[in-house]
């Protein structure tokens, strides 16, 4: 998806077209509200966050299962969640951080938290104890500059295992074309499902758009991204994706987003998908 912007892709089973945009300078949920997108890819804690504040947005399409965030430390003697207290760890500036963020205040941690952009420079300097960093991206990163062995705390293994991407759309443009909100999920979802069929072909597509749009990346990186996303969406033991929202799961994540004071109302998946059908 990252390699599509400012540029057109036909969604052609759904006869649909759309602009594909990146921007990483405004938070996503901002697209939304100043009209400037009328669909975006978000995460669920954002997601609930923004609906609380009166977002006026819909959940249509869950493109994630599993959580992808994962704690990578310097040093051997940071293992456990517990490990972490007074630890400085990097954290994204643009956002992403909320669990870990109720994590800290939960387990009375005290991490002091050091915002980065999107390079892992800071944990390679050693400027941090440790870092925040998506399980197909930034941790990746690290593992390719010499830092295959460091320990590793992943949320899909801890009671902060919660859902994350997933397709919103503005309230107003759901409404107004419900016809073209249910094209654009559908043709989403064969797209994953045929991803999830032609790997390889699927890689194909991406290094072409790489390419073309002049984006420094290989085959290889792209590929364990791949694998990570692919897996990320299927449920523990599942080999497919189900594109849905577990109403139990957001009842205990908005739980636990009132108790830490990240929500001031209950968020549930009535509430996220807006009374759709």
């Amino acid at each position: 998806k990252e390699y599509m912007a400012d540029n057109y892709c036909t969604f052609r089973n759904g006869r649909i077209c759309v602009p594909v945009k990146k921007d990483y300078k405004l938070k996503i949920a901002n697209r939304l509200f100043e009209g400037s997108s009328d669909i975006i890819t978000q995460q669920l804690v954002q997601a609930m966050i923004a609906i609380d504040h009166g977002m006026p947005m819909v959940h249509v399409l869950q493109t994630s299962q599993r959580n992808a965030l994962v704690l990578v430390s310097k040093s051997d003697s940071i293992r456990t969640i517990e490990d972490l207290k007074g630890k400085k760890v990097g954290v994204w500036k643009a956002g992403f951080g909320e669990l870990a963020y109720v994590m800290d205040t939960e387990k009375n941690l005290d991490i002091q938290w050091i915002p980065f952009l999107e390079s892992v420079n800071l944990f390679l300097s050693g400027a941090i104890d440790a870092t925040l960093a998506m399980s197909y991206n930034e941790y990746l990163k690290i593992r390719v500059a010499g830092h295959e062995d460091k320990p590793v705390i992943r949320f899909s293994e801890t009671e902060y295992d919660y859902p994350e991407d997933g397709l919103y759309v503005s309230t107003d443009f759901y409404q107004r074309h419900p016809d073209k909100v249910k094209a654009f999920v559908e043709a989403s979802r064969k797209g994953w499902e045929w991803a999830h069929e032609h790997p390889e072909e699927t890689l194909d597509i991406v290094m072409k758009w790489a390419e073309k749009e002049n984006v420094h990346t290989n085959r290889i990186h792209q590929q364990w991204m791949l694998e990570q996303i692919l897996s990320l969406q299927c449920e523990e033991g599942e080999k497919k994706p189900s594109f849905r929202l577990d109403g139990q799961m957001i009842d205990k994540l908005s739980e636990l987003l009132l108790k830490y004071h990240r929500i001031q109302h209950p968020v549930d998946v009535q509430k996220l998908e807006g009374g759709m059908p």
